[in-house]
């Protein structure tokens, strides 16, 4: 029997710990602990994920696979060795929440990392993204599956396409986006694309607008669109650029538009002198945007700001 020293694995608590080391004979695997055998019958013993306490280990026999936990106090199947595929849904944005998302005579299920049963195996197809959801697929219907809430959501759309940030939901030939249970964007426009802070871009034709993480919008008018700091952005015109949010404008008069990262500023630069544009949306001054501009004239607040508001910068 030959023993794999560099493949051991530790597993520890406040007053102990244990090693778990990989063995081999005749082409087959086991695992040995100071205190327990698993006998080398196996096709294949893979770690895929370990804590401080805990390793847990995908074994194959004859093409099918199964979990084993490994813990201070036993090893075991949490799950048997009857699944066609096993693989480890790990969320980036949640250390503590693993899945097993499992195959078994050709349909899909999941299993928490206990081995608790989650969704049953009956799908054609399981998807997941950030916001713990999984999109479960049968007999080409959708249903999202909220881990936290534990509740299923029919959802009604011709096509749905998951992304770490939610879904694309398609009806016709328009586009939405449904998120953490619900329809964040109705499907009405051409396009739609999640945005950093849980904002959203809309397309109608060529022409962008958002949909903030709050509900509100900024129309799809501007050809080009960057997100500067939480409901701004940037938009250029004739080489100049200006800042929109919801509820104002800056008309496009600088050549740069700088976000300020962590200060939450704007910062804006022509020729050489950088100016810091402040976001107290402090309405001083109703102005008419100039046609000329290619966006319609408003009798809303136009932001503006007084010698109080701006630091003129050495650049």
């Amino acid at each position: 029997m030959e023993k794999f020293e560099l493949r051991q694995w530790s597993v520890w608590g406040l007053q102990a710990a244990k090693d778990i080391s990989l063995i081999k004979n005749n082409n087959m695997f086991g695992l040995v602990s100071d205190d327990e055998i698993l006998p080398p019958i196996y096709s294949s013993i893979t770690p895929i994920n370990k804590t401080d306490s805990i390793v847990w280990f995908k074994v194959a026999l004859k093409d099918k696979y199964g979990i084993i936990q490994c813990d201070l106090k036993e090893s075991k199947f949490i799950l048997d060795i009857e699944y066609d595929s096993i693989e480890w849904v790990n969320f980036e944005k949640d250390y503590y929440n693993h899945f097993f998302l499992v195959k078994k005579n050709g349909l899909k299920g999941v299993y928490n990392k206990h081995g608790d049963l989650c969704v049953p195996c009956l799908y054609d197809e399981i998807k997941f993204d950030e916001h713990h959801f999984f999109y479960l697929e049968r007999n080409q219907q959708v249903e999202a599956y909220s881990i936290n809430e534990k509740e299923y959501i029919s959802l009604k759309y011709d096509k749905i396409e998951v992304t770490p940030d939610g879904a694309k939901v398609y009806l016709g030939n328009h586009v939405g986006a449904f998120r953490e249970g619900k329809e964040v964007c109705p499907p009405i426009y051409d396009d739609v694309e999640f945005e950093y802070g849980n904002d959203i871009i809309i397309k109608v034709g060529k022409l962008l607008g958002v949909i903030t993480e709050s509900g509100s919008i900024i129309e799809p008018k501007f050809e080009n669109l960057t997100y500067l700091t939480s409901g701004y952005y940037g938009f250029l015109h004739n080489n100049k650029w200006g800042v929109v949010s919801t509820n104002c404008i800056i008309p496009p008069k600088y050549d740069y538009i700088y976000d300020g990262r962590y200060s939450c500023n704007i910062y804006g630069r022509i020729g050489r002198e950088m100016y810091n544009i402040s976001k107290k949306e402090k309405f001083i001054e109703t102005f008419l945007l100039d046609q000329s501009c290619g966006y319609e004239k408003t009798d809303s607040p136009i932001l503006k700001f007084d010698s109080s508001d701006i630091d003129l910068l050495a650049f």
